[in-house]
């Protein structure tokens, strides 16, 4: 199965396009956003960025929407 990762997952277009994927079943999602639903980071503090970018090294993102 492909990964996903969807920024601003908490509302708005990206909430639904987090929800659209949850559903369809052809990805492992994660939302990130300063409210989760996953993955709380706070795209401002650059300490925070770099853990994200730690984590992501682990594995292969084969689709991301910002």
């Amino acid at each position: 199965m492909k990964n996903a990762i969807i920024t601003g997952a908490s509302s708005g277009i990206g909430k639904g396009i987090y929800n659209f994927l949850v559903e369809q079943g052809n990805y492992n999602v994660m939302g990130i956003s300063r409210r989760g639903p996953d993955y709380e980071i706070d795209l401002t503090c650059l300490s925070e960025i770099n853990n994200f970018i730690l984590f992501l090294k682990e594995g292969a993102v084969d689709l991301l929407v910002n």
